[in-house]
């Protein structure tokens, strides 16, 4: 049976974890430039809990939580 069960999540988890990868080294990358550093550093505080904030409600909007 073409395109079983198992197979597509295989398929989810390799895609999965490519783009974790590409995340994290995305984020390695800004994380070590001197002005970007300094300026997360300066602001961070503020910056991450809107940032996560604001995803958690894209994917709740997105997800249907609150009705179509």
């Amino acid at each position: 049976m073409p395109g079983s069960i198992s197979s597509r999540w295989g398929i989810y988890v390799i895609v999965f974890r490519i783009l974790l990868a590409v995340w994290i080294a995305t984020g390695h990358f800004f994380a070590t430039r001197q002005v970007i550093a300094k300026a997360l550093s300066r602001r961070a505080h503020i910056l991450f809990p809107v940032v996560l904030s604001g995803i958690g409600q894209l994917i709740l909007i997105e997800g249907g939580a609150f009705g179509p």
